[in-house]
């Protein structure tokens, strides 16, 4: 995705939350622990579905404009969302993601 269009601040923030998402639902697999997201009021559980449906929306959805990115660009995308910054934010850019959603 980072190297195919031009994304937006937001989108690498959506898809750099919902790769920690992904991962903490992993560990806690590996540890053998229950995820406990049974309620739909859970906030992790509201976040990743948030998140999944964000990412869902920014791949279905056409580009604006053909431009790719240029090397330097989708090098800097690619860093930004494997940023470990989203470890401890991806509910809270999931919570932005769900609130601008219901803006437009």
């Amino acid at each position: 995705m980072a190297a195919e269009r031009v994304l937006t601040g937001e989108e690498v923030d959506v898809l750099g939350g919902v790769r920690q998402a992904l991962k903490a639902v992993r560990r806690t697999i590996q540890r053998g622990e229950p995820l406990d997201w049974w309620s739909s009021g859970f906030q992790p559980y509201v976040a990743f579905k948030s998140l999944s449906t964000a990412v869902s929306v920014l791949l279905s959805t056409t580009p604006n404009t053909r431009r790719r990115p240029t090397v330097t660009l989708a090098a800097h995308n690619f860093r930004e969302i494997t940023d470990n910054r989203h470890e401890i934010s991806w509910i809270e850019t999931a919570q932005r993601s769900s609130l601008e959603d219901r803006s437009t």
